[in-house]
């Protein structure tokens, strides 16, 4: 006759393991009548197994009372070594102590009896709990209830049956037969065996072994096999051999071993190095127990069906890589026993049915699903890790881990974060003083799809699309259109029209072009802080060289776009859950002010700003342009020379150490930019009186900016004369008097047309270049020259290079120390072509100036004015016309008016002989 529940609600549990153990004391703690039947004498036998407990199974036993008591007996992880297949160390980590740094309880490993010892004394009343009771088989026939048939005769009924028999589960096993009668959608035989096991793990326990120290975990990668060895308190050993089968063995067909198996397992390994000075011989002499299993992999669809629940490795089945098993049947059982106290209290009211008690069950498989899943994945990818058996996972462990931090470790953490606990009973308060709270929402299988993000960054990559689109002239009106709030401050909207070409801003002021990169001189100090954040470790933003050599060769609007877009698609919530995860490496982190001060600030304003000389200013805005490598090069420098990598001491005690230095480089840069906009208004407000400024001479800055002491610049100097003839000739001979000079023009167009481009009907391919440069040599030199030169072949080909080589040459010059000007005026190659091309030209030239010289001075003799005084023949003329006038008028004041002769000998002789002026001195 099976007992009857005394409060109305009664929930059995099948085993007295983990699972069993942590659900009974959940089901107390809760106030739900209980009966847990366990197969075995002896609620915590000796079998040699152990147990590791992470952060999510340790919260729950917090919340039970059994935590502190574990702590007593077991040594927390505080090093894990990586090792390779001949013992040598190739990854050191103290990821386990970060671990237990971001949720405040740390992974340790123990006996299971040990674990279960606690949870059975933690019990209040241990009356629920029978042993030596093995189920045989379950009857669900009724509506009521469900009845369970034990080995011995008992008969117990219940309201729920929680299977929590490992496995191989019988109550699993009856779901299955059951469901087949009761349920239309019947579990697939094809599902029901869906237990596999491609590894065999030799697992023991040890006394004190000589290399082997409490709170260090050593793991072998090798070939088909791996190992794990921890050492535990008190100088005990836990230790894993784990090997990779023959084949993928199913269910019901999974081996099971004998101890003879295990020793001849073992004897394969005898000789294998496990790390310097311990080979698992020695593990094996100081054991004291030795199991060899089949490690089961499951992850079953069904978890209930009717009022019978499964919990544990009955439906979750992992590799023990992780330690995860154990964790996750707590978990399991605490989500579970959520689910139950709600049907408990509701049973208090009225009687429960099989459609509520099918709700709850059906609530706790979907809330632990999602979770178990992923786990289960993580836990298999890790032990074929750790077996090497691809060459992905060889390029993983010895290339990508050792590089890649705390990988294992956040995918541990991945595990945990989004952990279930009991809702009923308070959150201990050691749980919530990690810099990782836990949290449901996240964690494996909680991602944020990377695919959802980028279709919600797509907004970036259309400015990198449309943004010079919108910096075309014809969408510049409606700029101004959309953007009337810019109009109103500094006129803000030219920033707009210039922010997709960095090469607009070159056409504006300086202090315009470095108003700017000082302010982007900000967000390059963001993308250094963002290079070396932890949380972005193989991302984009790690590869900050990238970025500013991207810079240099794309449109700024291409660049940000695109950068901007990775980095928030590879940027989800879920790398920042930790708080050591948004540190930075202080080592790299604390270089950015300096790094930035002499690669970008220093060189950029001696670029620009006016009070430096040409050269100086030249020298330095090409050392501008490679700042891309100058910050890498300076950043890596000043890191490995003069500062220390302390992440592993910031990232578990002092996650906060970088805000300080953040803070002071940012602040500084904004006070840079702060100062180039308030330095542009004041120059923009003293305008007029920079202008009435004396001494600005252009002529002697010209002189120093080309170098007309040197031979081979001598045109550049004819623009410094004092007499000014090249500006008049330009500005009032030649520019006012176009007109005279038109028809050469036009003649010598018609005649280079045909020259150049020449006479064929059909499309020529032309070099557009040279053909403009021949045309302008020509039509130029037809003005200045003379039909003649402006066809010499040599002389336009000076005319070309001359303007290209002189023009290099005083480049090259302004860089160069004025020091060393002398000797490298001599090794330029371009002033050598300068100096030729002065030579050749002069020759060209000089018959040509000579011609027009001695044309003025044919000219000048043919119309020149005789001194007539000189002449004796004009004498006796002028006697003669004296004699005349004056004998007949006499010296009247109107004989002077008919000496004709005369006026016109003195108006002639007069500009060669002129009167001297005089005049009375005066003293005032």
């Amino acid at each position: 006759m099976a007992s009857k529940s005394q409060s109305g609600f009664r929930v059995l549990v099948a085993g007295g393991g983990i699972a069993g153990l942590t659900l009974a004391n959940c089901l107390e703690r809760a106030g739900v009548e209980y009966i847990l039947l366990e197969a075995h004498d002896n609620v915590a036998p000796r079998v040699g197994a152990s147990i590791g407990l992470l952060p999510n199974g340790s919260r729950i036993l917090d919340q039970l009372g059994c935590y502190d008591k574990i702590l007593e007996e077991t040594q927390g992880v505080r090093i894990t070594r990586c090792l390779d297949q001949d013992g040598n160390v190739f990854h050191i980590s103290d990821g386990v102590r970060l671990l237990e740094t971001r949720f405040n309880y740390a992974i340790s490993y123990l006996e299971r009896e040990t674990v279960l010892r606690v949870l059975y004394e933690n019990l209040q009343d241990k009356s629920p709990i029978q042993l030596s009771r093995r189920i045989m088989n379950v009857d669900h026939s009724g509506t009521d209830g469900v009845v369970v048939h034990c080995q011995d005769g008992t008969i117990v009924a219940g309201d729920v049956l929680v299977g929590c028999d490992g496995v191989n589960s019988l109550v699993r096993r009856e779901m299955w037969r059951l469901s087949e009668h009761g349920k239309p959608q019947a579990t697939p035989v094809s599902v029901r065996h869906d237990l596999k096991a491609d590894f065999q793990c030799l697992f023991g326990l040890s006394t004190r072994t000589r290399g082997v120290n409490a709170g260090e975990m050593d793991v072998n990668f090798a070939s088909g096999f791996s190992t794990m060895v921890i050492g535990g308190k008190d100088g005990r050993v836990f230790w894993f051999v784990f090997a990779k089968m023959d084949k993928t063995y199913t269910s019901p067909n999974i081996p099971k071993y004998s101890y003879q198996d295990a020793v001849e397992f073992a004897n394969e390994y005898m000789d294998f190095t496990i790390k310097d000075g311990l080979k698992f011989s020695d593990l094996w002499q100081s054991r004291t127990s030795v199991t060899l299993a089949a490690t089961e992999e499951a992850e079953l669809k069904e978890w209930t069906w009717g009022r019978i629940a499964c919990v544990g490795d009955n439906v979750h089945k992992m590799t023990p890589h992780m330690g995860a098993g154990g964790n996750a049947a707590m978990e399991s059982a605490a989500t579970l026993a959520n689910e139950l106290r709600k049907l408990g209290q509701a049973a208090e009211k009225t009687k429960i049915d099989l459609e509520t008690v099918q709700m709850h069950l059906e609530t706790y498989q979907r809330g632990r699903r999602d979770r178990t899943s992923a786990v289960c994945e993580a836990s298999a990818q890790l032990a074929r890790l750790q077996a090497l058996d691809s060459v992905a996972n060889k390029i993983i462990a010895f290339w990508i881990l050792p590089t890649a931090g705390d990988l294992l470790v956040d995918v541990n953490c991945d595990m945990i974060i989004g952990a279930a606990k009991l809702d009923y009973i308070p959150t201990p308060e050691r749980s919530v003083q990690g810099t990782m709270p836990f949290n449901p929402s996240l964690g494996l299988g909680k991602g944020e799809s990377k695919l959802k993000r980028g279709f919600a960054g797509l907004p970036l990559l259309a400015l990198s699309l449309f943004g010079p689109w919108l910096a075309e002239p014809s969408n510049l009106a409606m700029i101004d259109q959309l953007t009337p709030l810019f109009l109103s401050y500094d006129h803000a909207s030219n920033s707009v029209r210039a922010w997709p070409y960095t090469g607009v801003l070159a056409a504006s002021s300086g202090l315009d072009v470095m108003r700017f990169h000082l302010d982007f001189g900000i967000i390059c100090a963001v993308v250094l802080f963002e290079s070396s954040r932890r949380a972005n470790v193989l991302t984009i933003s790690s590869l900050p060289i990238a970025f500013f050599y991207c810079l240099q060769s794309f449109k700024i609007v291409h660049v940000m776009g695109v950068y901007c877009f990775a980095h928030y698609v590879q940027s989800p919530i879920e790398n920042f859950r930790a708080k050591d995860m948004r540190l930075t490496n202080r080592a790299y982190s604390g270089t950015v002010l300096v790094t930035l001060l002499v690669a970008y600030y220093v060189p950029l304003v001696t670029a620009i700003m006016p009070v430096f000389s040409i050269t100086t200013r030249l020298t330095w805005g090409y050392i501008f342009q490679y700042f891309p490598f100058s910050i890498s090069i300076l950043q890596n420098g000043l890191k490995h020379l003069f500062l220390e990598d302390v992440m592993d001491e910031d990232k578990i005690w002092a996650p906060n150490g970088d805000l300080f230095l953040i803070g002071l480089t940012i602040f500084t840069f904004a006070l840079f930019a702060f100062a180039a906009r308030l330095l542009a208004l004041i120059v923009a407000s003293s305008t007029n009186l920079i202008i009435c400024l004396p001494r600005k001479s252009i002529l002697t800055a010209f002189v120093q900016d080309f170098f007309t002491e040197y031979h081979g610049f001598e045109p550049f100097l004819e623009g410094t004369r004092d007499d000014g003839v090249i500006s008049d000739t330009v500005r009032t001979k030649l520019t006012q008097s176009l007109g005279l000079i038109t028809g050469d023009l036009v003649d010598e167009t018609n005649v280079s047309m045909p020259h150049i481009f020449g006479d064929s009907t059909t499309w020529t391919s032309v070099l557009f270049k040279d053909a403009i440069l021949n045309l302008v040599a020509r039509l130029s030199s037809r003005v200045f020259l003379g039909e003649e030169l402006c066809r010499n072949e040599d002389w336009l080909r000076i005319a070309k290079s001359y303007a290209v080589d002189a023009l290099t040459a005083t480049y090259l010059m302004r860089m160069t120390p004025s020091l060393l000007r002398p000797i490298a005026y001599w090794l330029i190659l371009q002033c050598r072509r300068s100096r030729q091309a002065v030579q050749s030209a002069r020759k060209l030239i000089d018959p040509e100036v000579k011609k027009r010289k001695m044309l003025v001075d044919d000219a000048l003799q043919s119309g020149a004015k005789p001194n007539l005084c000189e002449r004796p023949e004009f004498v006796q003329k002028l006697r003669d016309e004296v004699i005349e006038v004056l004998g007949d008028e006499g010296w009247a004041k109107t004989s002077f008016y008919k000496l004709k002769l005369m006026d016109s000998v003195f108006k002639e002789s007069q500009p060669f002989t002129p009167l001297v002026s005089t005049a009375m001195n005066r003293l005032v």
